[in-house]
């Protein structure tokens, strides 16, 4: 039991760090040699940094002004149809000053959300409330951080999960490596869940290994 517990806790930290992965957020509002001293700027930069976005930041140089990352692929619907492309050609600007053409389609990103210019226009216009005024939102399909995390833990899951499954086929009765981490799961769930919800005799049409 006691193996079981520290099983499931092991789980539970790996499943939280995988998606932590989202955790890691561009800095690009934070110009090179400017201090975050402040209470209030701490909590800001602390915000932003918990942010989703398009590529995984993970520091910028102060006195150079040089970033480090890693960028993902974006994905984007436009009037003009499906745009691909790497993040980086934003080169790590959140505030809308780059735009990347792809094909007389002129898009730029501003705070994580990608916008597209409307015909004619040369930057980003914005209102008194700092809204848009020349461009609109695209629908965004782009491999995020978030979408990575979940990706990334998803291959996981299903890698020792079907490890495990393809021991009980194979009449295993007890694991072997990473699948005796996951077995405690597969019994929590089978004692847990699935026998008090569907029945003794109902669950095993689900869980016919176990």
């Amino acid at each position: 039991m006691v193996v079981a517990k520290k099983s499931i806790n092991f789980i539970a930290v790996l499943v939280l760090a995988l998606f932590s992965i989202s955790s890691y957020g561009d800095d690009a509002q934070h110009k090179p040699g400017n201090k975050v001293d402040t209470a209030e700027e701490i909590n800001e930069y602390i915000a932003h940094h918990l942010k989703d976005s398009h590529d995984f930041h993970f520091y910028t140089h102060n006195e150079s002004g040089t970033h480090y990352s890693f960028p993902l692929p974006v994905i984007v619907w436009t009037s003009n149809g499906l745009k691909t492309f790497m993040s980086s050609e934003f080169n790590h600007d959140d505030a809308g000053k780059v735009i990347v053409n792809k094909d007389d389609t002129k898009l730029v990103k501003l705070h994580s959300k990608i916008y597209e210019l409307e015909s004619g226009a040369s930057s980003i216009n914005f209102d008194e409330d700092h809204h848009a005024t020349n461009a609109h939102k695209v629908l965004d399909f782009s491999i995020t951080k978030s979408v990575f995390g979940m990706l990334l833990t998803g291959i996981l899951m299903l890698l020792g999960f079907g490890a495990l499954a393809r021991g009980y086929k194979k009449g295993k009765t007890i694991p072997k490596g990473f699948s005796r981490v996951l077995e405690p799961l597969v019994i929590y769930v089978r004692d847990e869940i699935a026998k008090p919800n569907i029945g003794e005799k109902k669950y095993r049409k689900f869980m016919a290994s176990c």
